[in-house]
Formats: structure tokens, C-alpha cells, sequence
């Protein structure tokens, strides 16, 4: 099974729900030039998925095919000058980045080479409180990319989130069940993440799911 070949470097950060958001603008253009350098002539294939409400009209948004490029950024980021009278009534739930895209994973039948994921824990806490926010995971195939400059990028993306914790663990797309597979790495940090909710507490590595290691670095 092609999607259990390849084995990654994960690691995940629990942003600090008092600094601004990773999907303002300026923000996200910070993220995306990194994510462009390390990925040099790669970042042609990358697409990335979003998902956002219109509290205004109460439904989704749609914001066509998407790149990590200034004008894909421009769309759908809160604030940036294409958006700025517009996103004060959009609502963030989560977005994805895959590369190759996630159309050419499944005709390949093969997990991508780097993955990212974003989720936004107000989303569906809009009167509750949150000890973290977001969630970013971000994958590296070990086969492609190496511990040096993989470990570069998460430095200096680090020195920009200011995240209240980063773990990190090497795993497989999922795990092999029957013919398929289960806990796939696009459901992590919807389904599976922690064993109980983590919010109003202090974190404890012994409640995520899976075997996390503390980013030390």
C-alpha cells in the first residue's frame, strides 16, 4: 500500500490563543514565503484547501483552486487588501496544504511528500475558552527532505508563531487495517489528537493519543 510507504517527521504546534492569527494576512504571508523557500521549485505542485464560513450568509465560502502564492493568499486570508472589508464575517474552521495535491496523491495512490494542517479550536468554541490556538501539524517525508533543513524551517517558523508548546514524532500516513487503512495523517488533529479534551488544563503529553515527544530545540 503505497500511502503506508513513506515515513515522516511530524511535528505540531499549540499556538498561543493571545497572539494574532496564523490566517491574518501578514501572518500568513511570513508562513508562506518560508514554506516557498524550503520548497524551492516544489511549490508549484502544492495546493491548499480552506474552509471558512460567512456568518453574514451562514455558509461556506468558496475561493477556488488554491496555491501557497501571493494571489492565492490574498483571497482568502482575513485582512489582506483584497478582504479586508469582507473578513470581519468570516469564521476560520481549518485549512490543508498538500504537495503533490491531493487529487494527484489519490491518481498516484501515494501520500504526499510534505503535508500541513491548520485548525482553528475557536471554531467550535465560540463561548468557551481555549488554553491553545491553533493547531498546526506539519509533515515531512524523511525520504525527500532532510533532518537538517527540516529542523531549520521549524526553528524559524517557531521564532514567528511563538507557539506555547511544539511536539514532534516520526509516523506513517496511518496505520494498516485490513486493506486500507485508519488514523490517517489529514484526520490527526480533527479526530484523533488527544484522548479527552485538552482545553482548560494544563497540557499533558499523556493525553494525546499517540506518542509525542517535546520539541526541544
Amino acid at each position: 500500500m503505497n500511502w503506508l510507504n513513506t515515513k515522516y517527521k511530524c511535528f505540531l504546534f499549540l499556538g498561543d490563543p493571545s497572539e494574532n492569527n496564523l490566517w491574518e494576512f501578514s501572518n500568513w504571508d511570513k508562513f508562506s514565503t518560508k514554506i516557498s523557500s524550503f520548497l524551492d521549485n516544489d511549490i508549484n505542485s502544492l495546493t491548499v484547501r480552506v474552509s471558512q464560513i460567512s456568518l453574514k450568509d451562514n455558509k461556506y465560502l468558496k475561493f477556488g483552486r488554491l496555491k501557497l502564492d501571493n494571489r492565492s493568499n490574498a483571497k482568502w486570508t482575513h485582512n489582506s487588501p483584497f478582504t479586508k472589508e469582507l473578513s470581519d464575517e468570516w469564521l476560520f474552521e481549518s485549512g490543508e496544504g498538500w504537495l503533490p495535491s491531493w487529487t494527484k496523491c489519490q491518481n498516484l495512490d501515494k501520500s504526499p511528500d510534505f503535508f500541513f494542517s491548520i485548525i482553528n479550536e475557536k471554531s467550535h468554541r465560540l463561548t468557551r475558552p481555549v488554553t491553545f490556538n491553533p493547531i498546526l501539524l506539519m509533515s515531512f517525508s524523511l525520504e525527500k527532505y532532510s533532518q537538517e533543513s527540516i529542523l531549520n524551517l521549524i526553528l524559524s517558523l517557531k521564532e514567528d508563531t511563538k507557539p506555547i508548546l511544539i511536539v514532534e514524532q516520526e509516523r506513517y500516513w496511518g496505520i494498516q487495517s485490513g486493506t486500507g487503512f485508519t488514523y490517517a495523517m489529514n484526520d490527526l488533529t480533527l479526530t484523533h489528537l488527544f484522548k479527552k479534551d485538552q482545553h482548560g488544563k494544563p497540557i499533558d503529553l499523556g493525553n494525546f493519543e499517540e506518542e509525542w515527544r517535546l520539541f526541544k530545540s
